[in-house]
Formats: C-alpha cells, sequence, structure tokens
C-alpha cells in the first residue's frame, strides 16, 4: 500500500510595498482644520528637556476623540487587515501619507512622483517576492490501483483532510502507523519503539499518528502527568511534529485529528476554515523563491485527516480508527 501526495504551489508573483519615510518638523503642530500648511523645515525633534513648552503644547492636541477618529477608520475592515502587498495595505499607506501632509511633515520618500504633492512622495517602493500553495491532493493507492483522492484548495475542499504545513512539490511513499507519535521517559511512554524492534523503518514513508495523546477526557490525560491534565505532546502543537521529523524522518505525516475528546466540530469545518488561509497573501521574501529554496524544510508536509480517512488508507490490513 502506498501514499501519495501532491502539493501544487501557487505561481510566484511579486509585490511591491510602500514604507513611509518621514521626517519630523521641528515645530509642526498637528492641525485642527483641513486649511493647507506650510511645510516646516525638517530638523531634530526636541526632547522634553530640551523645549518643555513645545512639548505641553503638542500633548494639547492629542485628545480622546481624536485619536479614536483615526483608530477606528485605520483599524476597520475598509483596510481589509492591512496585509503587506494587499490592496487594504496600499490604501492605508495613503491614509497615513494624507495624514502627515496635513500636519506639514515633509516627504522623504524615494517614489520621485511627477506631481510633489503625490502621497507616494512619502513611500520607499521596493520589491517583494511571495509564493503560496494553490492546491494539495493526498492520493492513496494499492498495487497501483487508486483508492481514493482527498483534495484541498482555496475553491474545493471534500473535508477530509486539509494540509496543514509544507511546501514539498511531491511527496510519495508507503504508510506507517505510529500511534500518538510519543516518545517520552518521564511518561514511561513510547509509540516508537514498538516500530523500531519491528524492523519497521519510517524513513521514506508517510507517518499516520492520532492528535494529542491517550485521554480519557478533553481534560485528563491517562498517561502519568504530574496533575493528570494533558501533557504538552497535546498542548504544544508541533511539539509531535518536530520529535517525529527528527526521531523516525518520514517524508511525511498525517495527522488523524477527529480522533480526540479535545476536537470540536468536524474535519469539514476545519477543512472550511484552513481553506480560507490560501487566499491570504502567504509567504514574502525580498529575494526570489527558486526551486528547492523554501525556508520552511524543517518540518516534512502535514496534513489533518479524518478518521474516515484514515480508515479508508488502513483497509487492507483490516485495521480502524475507532471515535
Amino acid at each position: 500500500m502506498s501514499t501519495r501526495s501532491f502539493i501544487r504551489a501557487g505561481t510566484l508573483y511579486t509585490f511591491v510595498f510602500a514604507l513611509m519615510l518621514i521626517s519630523l518638523p521641528k515645530t509642526a503642530v498637528a492641525q485642527d482644520t483641513d486649511a493647507a500648511p506650510q511645510l516646516a523645515t525638517p530638523g531634530s525633534t526636541p526632547t522634553a528637556y530640551d523645549n518643555p513648552g513645545l512639548v505641553l503644547r503638542y500633548q494639547s492636541t492629542i485628545t480622546a476623540d481624536d485619536l479614536a477618529a483615526h483608530l477606528y477608520f485605520f483599524a476597520s475592515d475598509f483596510f481589509e487587515g492591512r496585509e503587506t502587498s494587499t490592496h487594504g495595505q496600499k490604501l492605508a499607506a495613503q491614509y497615513l501619507a494624507s495624514q502627515y501632509r496635513k500636519m506639514g511633515v515633509a516627504p522623504k520618500g524615494t517614489a520621485n512622483p511627477k506631481n510633489p504633492m503625490d502621497p507616494s512622495a512619502y513611500f520607499q517602493p521596493f520589491e517583494l517576492y511571495g509564493s503560496r500553495v494553490g492546491s494539495a491532493e493526498l492520493t492513496v493507492s494499492e498495487s497501483g490501483t487508486t483508492i481514493g483522492t482527498s483534495i484541498y484548495s482555496a475553491t474545493e475542499t471534500d473535508g477530509q483532510s486539509y494540509l496543514v504545513y509544507g511546501s514539498t512539490p511531491e511527496a510519495k511513499g508507503g504508510l506507517v502507523f505510529g500511534g500518538y507519535g510519543i516518545e517520552d521517559d518521564d511518561l514511561a511512554y513510547n509509540d516508537f519503539a514498538a516500530i523500531k524492534s519491528a524492523d519497521i523503518s519510517v524513513e521514506g514513508s508517510w507517518l499516520m499518528l492520532l492528535a494529542d495523546e491517550p485521554l480519557e477526557s478533553a481534560e485528563k490525560s491517562l498517561l502519568p502527568t504530574e496533575d493528570g491534565e494533558p501533557s504538552a505532546w497535546t498542548t504544544r502543537r508541533f511539539r509531535k511534529l518536530v520529535s517525529a521529523s527528527s526521531t523516525v524522518s518520514p517524508i511525511g505525516i498525517l495527522m488523524v485529528i477527529d480522533s480526540s475528546p479535545r476536537f470540536e466540530g468536524t474535519v469539514a469545518e476545519a477543512a472550511a476554515r484552513a481553506a480560507k488561509n490560501l487566499q491570504r497573501v502567504g509567504s514574502l521574501s525580498l529575494e526570489p523563491r527558486t526551486e528547492g529554496s523554501s525556508r520552511r524544510r524543517t518540518l516534512p508536509p502535514t496534513f489533518a485527516i479524518s478518521r474516515a480517512c484514515a480508515n479508508n488508507m488502513l483497509k487492507s490490513t483490516g485495521s480502524t480508527i475507532e471515535a
């Protein structure tokens, strides 16, 4: 039996991010009207010790109502979270530039617009490179025959799996079940001992793990923890992934997330929420991404899957993941 995963990374694209560069004037004061101010001559900003009168003058212009007017607008949904490179972020930059112009702050940007009153006079453009996962397919086959395929993308998901981590274009290999994936001498629990004693190599294969740890309930562990509560194997999200990656070196990890009493809702609902993240900007870099240059290589590609999906993979072995 073999498990094959294809992760089709999104097309590389370029962003332009506007960074605000400003120089505070020596005597500029926030304007209470829309009257065009005279641009002040840039200079060093005095401290409260150098010019306490000027500092008090600035303080008198800061009111709760004025701050609220700016804050509630700038933090509104209108700017769509102001995520770098997005339309909302560019609108936010324009808004800040207009406020600097109103205050009489001299622009120090490098954009050099034709019109010196253009807000971009405050901007320093530079290139950003981004990449994101377009879609992921988890295909299960036996003796060359496809048993099933789980699809996950921004526009389509079958609700049985979704990509948690990773950007490996393709990972193909067999399947090894590793229990909870816990190796902990302090808790006298080791899932990998049986694998090693049976001389089973996980390297080059996908590793299927149950989420969290053996639990009596969402709040009570069956392992001998000090307080009886779930241990870090449950509460620290990436501990298990890091441990499995360094201990048995799988090419990919399949986490059965609805096997734990701590899981709420359905895998389909979790997949739908995760799919929305594929519409976000993705990872950004000042350098263009080349094949094999991803910084996210510390962990193998990891999928969250349902019990139904896991049982389909284990069908030929006669084993099942019980509720």
